[in-house]
């Protein structure tokens, strides 16, 4: 659905007028407004007739009613039918179209689908067999909540879970109906900030006030306060007094205070005596607001529950959509006030008004508001619909899978903050590890340090690394002519052995470095080390059969990268140019993993759980010193023709955190400096007092005591996959010096049954071959493994400069190619089966202007026909363009800019899942998101393999 346009059935004249046998159509619409001549049949088909057709009764219909139905499905049809044609071709018939249709918030639910979907089944827009979503209804009152309370417009305000709505609509010149509406809005699923809504209208009342109500107010205030008869001439001139800029272009928020304000003016008083006056003049709206409540009921205490105990939100509004009646503006101002009266008198403090810009709302607000609710009716399909899987034609298989065929071998190599491990399954003919290779096998006699090893991690990263190193890049890594791409020669190796090996550790020659270029360089040479090492090992193992088939898959910490600032593709291009595998290699493919990804088999298979279509899970991966949430997408059925379910990863983030084993040390070792029954002393120490122990609690000895702690955790705990029992004894050493121990009890468990669980691994150690099993990337070798993609081509483009202003593009600051802004020419985002950032995409390039520009200058978003090759430094015509969507971005801080300045700006798109949307924003480098600066497209999940 979320590839359909939609369009939103307006309002024409509601007339149309046939011939006199009621057989051709002669005109419609506004045609019809001034067709009245003889011999023809002129139609009424409002929706006030169409109303008091359903009113009547089907069974009570005549000949002229059924008429009617005809009329009005002929007056549809031909709307739809100009609709079509007006489109110049962008929609080819009405089989591309969806429909919404605004009724009135007072219409029963029945008359949808007793009378309006026939007519749209009678004039062939529709069929019975289409899905009830085809044709959507919304009210007015659904589609005036979703305009004011949809983030790209500029009358956007946040509102609470309960709100209340209050319309004032004109019924006559002196009479209007303040309408109250309960609303709760919501999602069932989730309750947080981007997730789709739904609305439903808990109760609804009304309140008449006419002009004589308010007349009547002041008259009987006066006689009952003030014991004398005012003249109709001044009752009338107190009602007026409303009428005025003061209040007419009044602010919401300062209702409350002008109601508790004298606001009588001496004009309209001249026929009082002074001291009538004086007391006229100290009336304030609340008092007449109170007078005329003795005979109206407060509608909003009738409206709400007894025990007040949530927190509502208010607002009131102005309905020009309902009736279009010109209302007297102090009546108006009068029904304002006692709205906010009304509020006041009940119970102000549960209660809470907001104040958005728009006193009305028209015709134009509710087509947008109905709009809206249209996109959360796809957005809420999207979220139980089965997700779109491309043909793999669209991804870059070649790199990472083996064609129509399985792996003989899989690599693993973990690369992790503390340590690099090594293994190497060999698989028999059913994919199943015959033989492991462990670490060990790869480096007997070399040590291969871990990458963590050669960072400081704070603030700010930085390489410690020996300065021949930075002769060595500088040398060789630099250029990228001089890049080694094959065999490396024996001085370059033996170079890099004493940059990386363990045994040429000297903190006395390192130097320090913090620049980008050095630590990248840094990581190429480590990958190139793991080549040299992997490479001479596995050449024995195959017996140089270069016909073996080798998966390398690379698991990597998530933070590992975060911190050096290198992502997962420039990490990819790395290996490539490390050697280790090429990227068009028939017999080696890569695949790199990132922990807290492809853990549903493991999860599954611990705790046997089936996880429904569409469903979410959140993994949690405790670190030294951070927090890692990575939530997943379950995106494939259980018993589909997959073995097992797939996930996608929706978005992770990583929290940082005290490091966990100095805030145990710390926390141990204070608590039992200050209970010293916790120690058993040595033979040495036995019968000393606590004064003269004091010696044990050296700084010294705290250093020896965290550092047998730390090693205690990491043998006895971490390296056991959670097998300590839940009483567990053990006895760590103070210091090793003296054999005084602090012992404890260790106690915790492996499984807590709740709504969450603990995985029985470490993420390192999931992914270890297990002999007889299959690997856990097998698969991913084989098919690859699902990525969530673009489903269009997607491109941007801009308006026409004014004035003759030139405005130039530049994909980068030192691009020598810059581009003359025009509308004719769009420029490419992402094309389809494009992967998808975990976060955002950012798309930054640059404006220049040739002199001061003051006009109004926007940006386009538009989707792209197919095309085989899409290169967003390339721009293409409009005409390669299959539509624009979304809003006009403005940009408007280009007014504040000198000419000849280039100007970077970003163009941001995320997808949110909870919502199925993708986000596009554009601003000024450096500045914040504004709702004027963003667009949303309704984008339905679309899978590739990778």
């Amino acid at each position: 659905m979320s590839n359909t346009r939609l369009y939103v059935i307006g309002e024409e004249v509601n007339h149309i007028t046939y011939d006199k046998q009621k057989s051709d159509v002669l005109s419609w619409g506004n045609q019809s407004a001034w067709s009245n001549k003889e011999n023809t049949v002129r139609i009424d088909v409002s929706r006030e007739k169409l109303y008091q057709l359903f009113k009547k009764g089907k069974d009570s219909w005549d000949q002229n009613d059924l008429f009617l139905l005809t009329a009005v499905s002929d007056f549809i049809r031909l709307y739809v039918e100009k609709l079509i044609k007006d489109s110049k071709g962008e929609i080819k018939d009405s089989d591309a179209l969806h429909y919404v249709l605004v009724v009135p918030s007072e219409w029963e639910e029945e008359i949808r689908e007793v009378l309006i979907r026939p007519i749209f089944v009678q004039a062939n827009l529709i069929s019975k067999d289409d899905h009830q979503d085809r044709l959507s209804f919304y009210s007015d009152i659904e589609s005036a909540y979703y305009y004011l309370t949809e983030p790209t417009t500029n009358h956007f305000f946040k509102v609470t879970r309960n709100t209340v709505i209050g319309r004032i609509v004109p019924v006559e010149e002196n009479q209007v109906s303040i309408k109250l509406d309960l609303i709760l809005s919501g999602n069932p699923l989730f309750g947080f900030s981007g997730s789709v809504t739904r609305l439903k209208v808990m109760n609804s009342n009304a309140m008449s006030l006419t002009s004589d109500d308010v007349k009547n107010g002041i008259r009987e205030f006066i006689k009952t306060k003030f014991s004398f008869n005012a003249q109709e001439d001044t009752i009338l001139n107190i009602m007026k007094e409303l009428d005025n800029h003061t209040f007419t272009y009044m602010k919401d928020e300062e209702e409350a205070s002008y109601l508790m304000k004298p606001f009588i003016t001496d004009e309209n008083i001249s026929e009082l005596d002074k001291q009538q006056e004086e007391i006229i003049r100290s009336i304030q709206p609340f008092d007449i607001c109170h007078e005329i409540s003795k005979h109206l009921p407060n509608n909003l205490k009738q409206l709400l529950p007894n025990n007040l105990v949530k927190e509502y939100s208010i607002l009131k509004f102005t309905d020009e959509y309902t009736s279009k009646i010109e209302l007297d503006e102090g009546l108006l101002q009068w029904s304002r006030f006692m709205f906010e009266y009304n509020r006041i008198s009940f119970d102000s403090s549960y209660i809470v008004p907001k104040n958005p810009l728009v006193k009305y709302i028209d015709r134009q607000n509710v087509i947008r508001g109905a709009s809206q609710c249209s996109i959360n009716a796809i957005q809420n399909s999207n979220i139980y619909s089965k997700p779109r899987i491309l043909s793999t034609e669209h991804s870059a298989i070649s790199s990472s899978i083996f064609l129509n065929s399985k792996p003989d071998a899989i690599m693993n190599i973990d690369i992790l903050l503390e340590t690099t491990v090594l293994s190497l399954s060999l698989l028999n003919e059913n994919g199943l590890v015959k033989e492991i290779r462990n670490h060990d096998y790869f480096v007997p006699d070399i040590g291969l340090r871990s990458l963590g090893s050669f960072f400081t991690f704070s603030e700010v990263v930085t390489l410690n690394v020996r300065n021949s190193f930075i002769t060595f890049a500088e040398e060789y890594l630099m250029d990228e002519s001089k890049i080694p791409s094959g065999v490396l020669n024996k001085h370059m190796l033996i170079e890099i052995e004493n940059i990386l090996s363990a045994e040429s550790h000297n903190k006395d020659i390192m130097v320090p470095t913090q620049q980008q270029v050095y630590i990248k360089a840094f990581v190429f040479i480590y990958m190139i080390y793991i080549n040299v090492i992997v490479s001479r090992k596995t050449l024995k193992i195959t017996g140089g059969n270069d016909n073996k088939k080798i998966g390398y898959a690379i698991t990597v910490e998530k933070m590992l990268l975060q911190r050096l600032l290198v992502t997962e593709d420039e990490l990819r291009d790395i290996i490539y140019a490390s050697n280790l595998v090429q990227e068009n290699d028939s017999y080696k493919k890569l695949r790199i993993t990132t922990q807290g990804e492809g853990l549903l088999p493991v999860i599954q298979q611990s705790f046997k759980l089936q996880f429904p279509l569409k469903s979410f899970f959140v993994v949690a991966q405790l670190h030294e010193d951070y927090v890692q949430l990575t939530l997943n997408q379950v995106v494939t059925e259980s018993g589909s023709d997959h073995e097992v379910q797939e996930t996608i990863v929706i978005q992770e983030e990583i929290i940082p955190i005290p490091n966990i084993y100095d805030s145990l040390c710390f926390n141990m070792w204070s608590n039992i400096t200050e209970v010293s029954s916790l120690i058993q002393l040595c033979d040495t120490h036995k019968g000393y007092n606590d004064n003269e122990l004091l010696d044990i609690f050296s700084l010294k000895n705290q250093a020896e005591f965290t550092n047998n702690l730390k090693e205690y955790i990491s043998k006895e705990i971490l390296n056991k996959n959670l097998t300590t029992q839940k009483a567990d004894k053990t006895t760590v050493y103070l210091s090793k010096s003296c054999n005084y121990d602090e012992t404890d009890y260790f106690m915790y468990e492996q499984r807590i049954e709740v709504a969450y669980y603990t995985i029985p691994k470490l993420p390192n150690q999931l992914w270890q071959p297990i002999l007889q099993q299959e690997p856990c990337l097998y698969k991913g070798f084989q098919v690859g493994v699902l990525r969530q993609v673009y489903s269009e081509n997607f491109g941007f483009g801009f308006n026409d400069p004014l004035g003759g202003t030139h405005i130039e593009l530049k994909n980068n600051i030192k691009d020598p190619n810059a581009i003359l802004i025009d509308s004719n020419k769009v420029f490419p985002l992402f094309k389809k089966g494009d992967k998808m950032n975990e976060s955002q995409l950012n798309r930054v390039f640059y404006l220049n202007l040739d002199q001061v520009f003051s006009s109004i200058f926007r940006l386009y978003f538009f989707k792209l026909k197919p095309a085989a090759s899409l290169r967003s430094d390339e721009l293409i015509g409009l005409e390669h363009t299959i539509e624009k969507f979304g809003e006009d971005l403005y940009l408007d801080n280009i007014n504040k800019l000198k000419s000849t300045q280039d100007i970077p700006y970003m163009i941001s798109i995320a997808y949110h899942g909870y919502s199925s949307s993708l986000y596009f924003e554009i601003k000024v480098v450096g500045d914040g998101i504004g709702i004027d600066f963003m667009t949303i497209l309704t984008e339905a999940m679309t899978l590739c393999r990778f």
